[in-house]
């Protein structure tokens, strides 16, 4: 019997599934009660659901595998002649890895929230098991300019009282740009009132300024003639700019502007899958029980506080007017590849994780649909899910017939439960449009990976030769075409009009002005949303939107056309040589062996953590995936040796026992090395990412997990 049933009190038969007893118990005391769908019709259509679509899942994983080797048999046929696009491209073609064309179509989908059809804005990713990331990501919906700037590099360093003075000279200089008047500037504003339902804004040389048309007044809070708070709508972005004259800053601001609340993290994606650790039954419980407290609205932090009430004010013409206090939530479900015990199939099988994630996370929102919550999710009626790790548009069919199943055994019109496409696997890159024409009718939001996208750029041409270095990597021409494709694809095929083209995360979260300096330039590639890893970082990325005239952006791209080739896409990164790679190696083994450890030993999946260099990075499994594969690359063509990968294993063990030994549970590597759990794992994803599927690094991270936890139990 193995560790997962021990823990879940063995298994029952539910007609010829076995269901593991606390999963059995979770669905039915918890996430079943309040939604109108009983017990017996669940279990019944739930069966049916697995035993149609479980060999589907098994058969396009099949698929992968068949495609991968016909690329990899061919790439060792012409190994060491220059690469013949055309040929390759024939190649790809004729066995199947491109998809033909789609015939002219447009994204259709419908009944989405205004977070999705009408406001751009950041989006932040979070594990949905770590109560204070979750709570952070759910109220990240409104921040704090001022604390974003003052805590930050933003505002260079300085004391507290200069540090005070240059975050209101910055922020008066932003409303300028987010709250633009007619005349005048903010740096000038001595006062604030709200007269005949429009907003006038005092100036030191005695006249005064009301909003430019490119703004509105949308209200206030307070006595008109003197409010404690106005509210101003920007490019569908609200700014909240609060009065207090006795505050910490307000004393200090001639128009007593204490602060500067804007709307930042619009949606948040609650990740059941590279930010968690959940490798058994009763880890996924714990991942579906968090998700549905969300949809129940009761959520708490560890240290207490929940889940914002909406926000309040009166409108212009003396009405009332509500916000949403919180992001709109997605979560984003497992994958194809991976399964579950939580439910053995009639011959003993695991059941993939996608659909058992699918089923209970829309079970769970059912609540929220119901309107059984004070904080509710979506107004619209609608179920957000992101699906990640999709090849190609057979896959992206089968999760539309998924979601049709599901919507079907839970009762639910057709098309209720919405996709979050990602676009951060080969195939599904340069399939872009056939992926959108397959969920057409549901899609609401794209985005992209590019360390995973890399991480299955490397698999794909694994026998090409030898890739070039990580920081070549970015000059090589399928990573400069990447972005701008995925943005050109969407546009072609109006998701603008639909929902939201996104690009991808901010990995350093340390380096907030490296970011409000740099990170517009996603969004005047055609971006409508971005990822950010804090609520700090959304407050100061939503101010760019602010900025750019996002929809504006959008028309000129998609009038001019496409800005990139397939052929760009297709181009192996083949380095002509690949030498004195020590520091590089080192860099590798330091990111996979740190990951390790902490993934099998405590669970943590996602993290900010220092790089060997020292500058700190949010670490999670797209980062190790590309690692493994570099290091598997070179191996196999002989740049680096087995004995060179130990060695780096070694030296950087050294380097994280120092930096990782105060954090909690921390068990050091040395001298134990080659018996530790965490160091074979690290040894496996290397020696043997030649051959892993896809590059994935989850098969060999939930053994040695599962592992542990039956040694340690």
């Amino acid at each position: 019997m193995s560790i997962a049933d021990v823990a879940a009190d063995a298994r029952v038969r539910i007609g010829s599934l076995r269901v593991a007893r606390a999963f059995r118990d979770f669905v039915e005391l918890e996430a079943l009660p309040g939604t109108g769908v009983a017990a017996g019709e669940f279990w019944a259509g739930f069966e049916r659901l697995i035993a149609d679509l479980a060999p589907r899942d098994r058969a396009l994983l099949a698929r992968r595998r068949e495609l991968q080797d016909s690329v990899d048999a061919w790439h060792t046929e012409h190994r060491g002649e220059d690469f013949d696009a055309d040929a390759y491209r024939r190649h790809l073609t004729e066995i199947g890895y491109l998809a033909a064309t789609p015939e002219p179509f447009t994204v259709d989908t419908t009944g989405t929230d205004a977070e999705i059809t009408r406001i751009a804005g950041p989006q932040l990713l979070v594990p949905v098991v770590d109560e204070d990331f979750a709570i952070e990501g759910v109220n990240a919906r409104w921040g704090s300019l001022y604390r974003a700037l003052y805590d930050t590099d933003v505002i260079p360093p300085g004391d507290a009282a200069e540090r005070r003075k240059a975050v209101i000279d910055f922020a008066r200089g932003l409303l300028d740009v987010m709250a633009p008047l007619d005349k005048g500037s903010y740096a000038d504003a001595t006062g604030c009132q709200v007269v005949d339902g429009a907003l006038r804004v005092e100036l030191s040389d005695g006249t005064s300024g009301t909003l430019a048309p490119t703004a509105r007044l949308a209200g206030f809070r307070g006595d008109p003639a003197r409010p404690s708070a106005v509210l101003i709508e920007h490019h569908h972005l609200h700014v909240e700019i609060e009065f207090d004259p006795d505050g910490e800053f307000g004393r200090l601001d001639a128009a007593g502007i204490q602060d500067v609340v804007l709307e930042s993290g619009i949606t948040t994606i609650m990740d059941f899958e590279d930010c968690v650790a959940a490798v058994d039954v009763m880890d996924k419980i714990e991942v579906h029980r968090a998700w549905l407290r969300l949809m129940r609205g009761s959520y708490t932090a560890r240290h207490g506080g929940g889940m914002n009430p909406d926000r309040r004010y009166t409108a212009p013409d003396g009405g009332h007017v509500s916000l949403p206090g919180r992001a709109l939530l997605f979560a984003r479900i497992v994958g194809p590849l991976m399964t579950t015990d939580a439910i053995l199939d009639p011959e003993g099988a695991e059941v993939p994780e996608v659909i058992v994630d699918a089923v209970i996370a829309t079970l769970a929102a059912l609540h929220d649909l119901r309107g059984d919550t004070s904080r509710g999710n979506s107004r619209a009626g609608a179920v957000y899910l992101a699906v990640p790790k999709l090849h190609g548009p057979d896959e992206f069919a089968f999760v539309d017939e998924l979601f049709g199943r599901v919507e079907r055994l839970l009762g639910l019109p057709e098309h209720t439960v919405k996709l979050g496409l990602l676009d951060e696997e080969r195939r599904t890159t340069v399939n872009l449009a056939a992926c959108l024409e397959a969920v057409r009718h549901r899609v609401v939001s794209t985005n992209n990976g590019l360390l995973d996208r890399t991480g299955d750029e490397i698999r794909t041409s694994m026998t090409a030769g030898p890739v070039v270095r990580k920081a070549a990597m970015r000059t090589q021409s399928w990573q400069q075409a990447y972005e701008r494709w995925h943005v050109d694809t969407c546009l072609a095929h109006g998701l603008q009009d639909r929902g939201l083209i996104g690009l991808g995360m901010w990995p350093t979260p340390g380096r907030m002005r490296d970011l409000f300096e740099s990170k517009s330039g996603q969004l005047s590639l055609g971006a409508g949303m971005t990822w950010v890893p804090t609520a700090v970082a959304a407050t100061l990325h939503a101010v760019h939107y602010h900025q750019v005239d996002i929809a504006g952006v959008q028309r000129e791209i998609a009038a001019a056309g496409p800005r990139h080739s397939l052929d760009e896409l297709l181009r192996p990164p083949v380095a002509e040589a690949v030498s004195d790679l020590r520091t590089e190696l080192d860099a590798h083994c330091y990111t996979v062996l740190g990951y390790a450890v902490r993934w099998i030993e405590r669970a943590v999946a996602s993290s900010p953590m220092p790089a060997l260099d020292g500058v700190v990075v949010l670490e999670d499994r797209a980062t190790l995936r590309m690692s493994t594969q570099m290091l598997a690359n070179w191996l196999l063509h002989d740049v680096i040796t087995a004995q060179d990968v130990d060695d780096g294993l070694r030296r950087t063990a050294a380097v994280l026992d120092d930096r990782l030994r105060d954090e909690p549970g921390y068990r050091p590597l040395l001298p134990a090395g080659e018996a530790s759990l965490a160091w074979q794992a690290a040894r496996e994803l290397i020696m043997r990412g030649a051959t892993a599927p896809n590059g994935y690094t989850e098969p060999v991270l939930y053994r040695f997990r599962r592992t542990h936890k039956a040694r340690t139990a």
